[in-house]
């Protein structure tokens, strides 16, 4: 009995997130003033800034951790550095863009990223990496949200165009 509990936590280290963001980058760019007080590594790449904008670009993220299991509370092995079972890195993004102080269109994405790890596991992607990876995943999905709409935001602000912005629009 007690080799089968001890058995019972051991697995592979796995990361899956969903929804599964798409694969190619955006070929669309959306100029503006952006107000984002993260890391700039989670913006959507179709963001470029611009602080002469009159497009006002707000973009905020959240993460949340969510223990998979409630055997955990209940598993006398994590007072001894063990892992848990599993987390769920739940990452949101919300993005709103305006002009003249005027909220115009808004966007929002959220992204689960489920890691799966045995009590025995001391390798491979850690809760870090999971938030890493959710917020990147909902930068994805913002940005393909963005190439998407991109008639629609190209009709709806009138940036003149200038020399980082060669469309109209205050688009590249």
């Amino acid at each position: 009995m007690i080799a089968l509990a001890l058995l019972a936590g051991c697995g592979p280290t796995t990361l899956r997130i969903e929804p599964n963001p798409p694969d190619a980058p955006t070929s669309f760019r959306l100029v503006g003033k952006i107000v984002y007080p993260g890391n700039p590594t989670y913006l959507p790449t179709s963001l470029t800034d611009a602080s002469e904008s009159a497009v006002h670009i707000a973009y905020r993220t959240d993460a949340t951790y969510r223990h998979s299991s409630a055997a955990q509370l209940f598993n006398p092995l994590l007072l001894f550095g063990f892992h848990g079972i599993g987390t769920d890195a739940e990452a949101s993004a919300a993005l709103t863009i305006g002009e003249d102080g005027q909220t115009s269109m808004d966007y929002h994405a959220t992204c689960t990223a489920h890691l799966s790890q045995s009590i025995y596991s001391f390798g491979g992607p850690t809760d870090s990496e999971a938030r890493r990876r959710g917020l990147l995943c909902a930068a994805r999905l913002i940005d393909a949200e963005l190439e998407r709409d991109q008639a629609e935001l190209r009709r709806r602000f009138s940036v003149p165009p200038s020399e980082s912005s060669p469309l109209p629009g205050g688009f590249r």
